[in-house]
């Protein structure tokens, strides 16, 4: 073959390579991909958009950067995330019946309370702490300490006012807690002027069955309560994981 031929050959073979390579962008091959699907464990993706802005993932921790480099997977796959940072307060009040009969150990205190809006329906959060204002100014005397009980739906047992606490068999699938929350009781500090108990610090994890927690505060102690239709809020504070 003559010289001339060989230069013709490779002439032609460099146009036709030459017309198949990508025109470079920053140094690198750009990837067109029109759907993609990519698994994500322990990891963060980025994958940059036609004008080098990176498309937000959320991520679980750890780092995998896409930088010019395509996999491809025949099986489709998806990112898990969660509302992670979402924060919730929910309060509930009640009033006690219009009488100043005692209370005795282990009596509900003003009934059922309904906590609504206190995470995402179906998910779990942790509460981080509650606590409930008393709507009297002096703490009668044996009014030491309550604990709380939560469940993920109106408790069927429905126990009212100053009648006894236990769980029933018909609570046991939706009580959360059943060893409870315990709070004590005191005028509130600065000058006083409203009864308070509070538990802060808890980071306990609760999945919810709705939107809403519910409950009872329940009595530790005897004691006589100071006045007809006594009222109180209770709050929560709680987190999505």
């Amino acid at each position: 073959m003559a010289l001339s031929d060989i230069k013709d050959l490779l002439s032609a073979i460099w146009g036709v390579t030459r017309d198949r390579i990508p025109v470079l962008s920053n140094g690198k091959i750009p990837v067109e991909v029109g759907s993609l699907n990519v698994t994500v464990g322990n990891a963060s993706l980025e994958i940059a958009n036609d004008v080098g802005n990176p498309v937000p993932i959320n991520d679980a921790g750890g780092s995998i950067t896409v930088d010019g480099t395509f996999w491809q997977s025949t099986q489709p796959v998806s990112i898990a995330t969660s509302p992670a940072g979402l924060a919730y307060v929910s309060s509930a009040s009640l009033t006690r019946p219009a009488n100043v009969t005692a209370y005795t150990a282990n009596d509900v205190y003003g009934g059922v309370f309904e906590l609504q809006n206190i995470g995402a329906s179906g998910g779990f959060i942790f509460i981080e702490s509650l606590d409930i204002i008393f709507n009297i100014t002096a703490v009668p005397a044996g009014m030491s300490t309550f604990t709380l009980y939560l469940y993920g739906v109106t408790p069927p047992s429905a126990i009212a006012d100053n009648l006894p606490f236990s769980i029933s068999s018909g609570d046991r699938a939706s009580i959360l807690n059943p060893r409870g929350i315990a709070l004590s009781a005191s005028l509130a500090q600065g000058g006083g002027g409203s009864v308070v108990a509070e538990a802060r610090n808890l980071s306990q994890l609760y999945k919810l069955t709705g939107t809403s927690l519910f409950g009872y505060v329940v009595t530790s102690g005897a004691f006589t309560p100071a006045a007809n239709s006594e009222s109180f809020t209770i709050r929560v504070r709680s987190f999505a994981p």
